[in-house]
C-alpha cells in the first residue's frame, strides 16, 4: 500500500545511481540502475524500497 496516496498497485521503475571511480571495481565513473516499484497514482517510491540505496534523502526532497 502506498504510504501517500493508498494505491495498492505498483509499477516497475528505474533509478540511476552514479557510482565514484574511487570505489567503482574499473576505476571509472559507472551509473548502476537500481530497480524499485513506484505508486502507480501518485509515482512516488516507498522509502522502504529505498533504505540502503543511499539515495533516499535526495529523492525524498523532492
Amino acid at each position: 500500500k502506498c504510504e501517500d496516496c493508498g494505491n495498492y498497485l505498483f509499477i516497475k521503475s528505474s533509478l540511476i545511481k552514479r557510482l565514484s571511480p574511487l570505489v567503482s571495481p574499473t576505476g571509472e565513473e559507472a551509473l548502476i540502475p537500481i530497480e524499485v516499484y513506484s505508486c502507480g497514482n501518485c509515482g512516488k517510491v516507498p522509502t522502504s524500497m529505498l533504505k540502503g540505496s543511499g539515495i533516499e534523502e535526495k529523492v525524498n526532497e523532492k
